[in-house]
């Protein structure tokens, strides 16, 4: 087989050497912003990824305002490849019973879908027993398909995250910080003024891979955003080596990410939330696999203001049979009571002829609903294991995986030469931000 790989990597290189460098120089994203009255509440959507170890030591980019561009963060080099991505992740929060102070028991596994962090008190969710972490969990991706290839590998891993604080006096309201090796303190945020979330340790994070050591993180672009007397944040940091340092052979990973920075309590508007996604890209083996463009974008933008669609290019399909694609989100502070008007949609042309990611799905008029689409996390009987898995209210968290295999085949069949997609979001009642999208689509090479 070893052999058949070096054969395949002869006669495959030049091709996807020119895709690389032609397509890439292509690859872009766009945001038009429009500005939406009557906003409530606040969405914010990201991309996201993690991984004893390693402790990164890195340049942050800090941004602030309502938006910041969108860019693509995978390096040129692992954007056309045979392989694909997968994506894990999870909230921080749940919900509990109470209407003020901290504490509680989590809620939000079968129940409480129509009640919001405005209403009740949101807590940390901590599986992990480890006395220092204030809050964990977990998600895992399974590389049992037969086209994953470990001998070829990781590529590309990118960790991206996110929460809230809020120093106003309308509830009780706390945040937890490092306080040493292995230990941390909580905050009284109430009257902290004038705050600064950079200043809290928000930049750094941990992840950890199977039953391996939590590694440090810290990332390379943080943007805050100013919103209701608190401010939102999205992180964003590259973990390749972390997650290329453990072998990962055929089979279930699991990922877990702990110390993220967020708030306990109750917030009025927009509310709590905290979340986290990893990407990976990964290869296939070349008997099996196919070659596709990957495309992972960061950024921050408040959709509930703006309606410009993002622009997705740099690819080219296969003339002929179906296309395989796909495409996913991170979004935080979506909550289901405030549909039905929140949507996420795909066209080939940038002024007409959206639809809808998935067309037959229930909540296709709201996706932004504190739930997960096609996300695998496992739960537990005891402890907070009972709570990795919520499927009613992650506490405004998304990270969501759609199948636009469908959708692109048959904008190829109206247009042959088709190298561009755009996806448009909006809400009616939602203050909707975000941060996140990676697409996938399968690529032509010349025979």
């Amino acid at each position: 087989m070893k052999n058949l790989n070096f054969l395949f990597d002869l006669l495959l290189f030049p091709f996807l050497f020119i895709l690389q460098f032609s397509l890439s120089q292509k690859s872009s994203i766009y945001f038009h912003l429009r500005r939406q009255e009557g906003k409530r509440k606040l969405i914010t959507t990201f991309l996201l990824v993690f991984g004893l170890g390693f402790t990164s030591s890195v340049a942050v980019t800090f941004t602030s305002g309502g938006t910041t561009p969108f860019v693509l963060v995978n390096p040129p080099n692992t954007r056309n490849v045979i392989g694909n991505y997968a994506i894990a992740g999870n909230t921080v929060l749940c919900l509990t019973e109470k209407e003020t102070d901290f504490g509680g028991t989590c809620h939000g596994d079968t129940d409480y879908q129509d009640i919001t962090n405005n209403m009740h008190v949101v807590r940390y969710i901590d599986i992990d027993s480890n006395d220092g972490t204030w809050n964990s969990t977990s998600s895992y991706i399974d590389f049992s398909t037969t086209a994953y290839s470990p001998s070829r590998g990781i590529i590309w891993a990118g960790l991206f995250w996110g929460g809230r604080i809020s120093v106003l006096y309308d509830h009780p309201k706390r945040y937890a910080v490092e306080n040493g090796a292995n230990s941390f303190k909580t905050v009284d945020a109430q009257g902290l003024f004038p705050f600064d979330i950079t200043k809290t340790g928000a930049t750094r994070i941990k992840l950890k891979v199977d039953n391996g050591n939590y590694n440090d993180v810290t990332a390379s672009k943080f943007h805050t955003s100013p919103a209701y007397g608190g401010q939102t944040y999205s992180a964003y940091a590259d973990v390749s080596s972390i997650v290329q340092a453990v072998p990962l052979d055929k089979g279930k990973h699991v990922f877990t990410v702990a110390n993220l920075t967020t708030m306990e309590g109750r917030e009025d508007a927009p509310g709590a939330f905290g979340g986290w996604s990893l990407v990976i890209i990964y290869a296939e083996s070349y008997e099996f696999g196919s070659p596709k463009n990957i495309s992972i974008y960061n950024g921050f933008i408040d959709i509930g203001k703006n309606d410009t669609p993002i622009e997705i290019s740099g690819f080219k399909l296969p003339t002929s049979g179906d296309v395989d694609a796909k495409i996913s989100i991170f979004s935080g502070e979506g909550e289901h009571p405030y549909g039905p008007n929140d949507w996420m949609k795909i066209s080939r042309l940038v002024d007409s002829g959206y639809d809808y990611l998935d067309p037959t799905a229930a909540n296709k008029n709201n996706m932004f609903d504190a739930k997960m689409t096609a996300i695998s996390r496992d739960k537990g009987t005891t402890g907070d294991m009972r709570y990795n898995a919520l499927g009613t209210n992650n506490v405004g968290v998304e990270v969501d995986n759609f199948d636009v295999s469908t959708l692109m085949t048959n904008y190829r069949a109206a247009d042959q030469n088709i190298n561009t997609v755009y996806v448009k979001t909006y809400s009616d009642l939602d203050y909707i931000t975000t941060s996140m999208i990676a697409f996938s689509a399968e690529i032509y090479v010349p025979k």
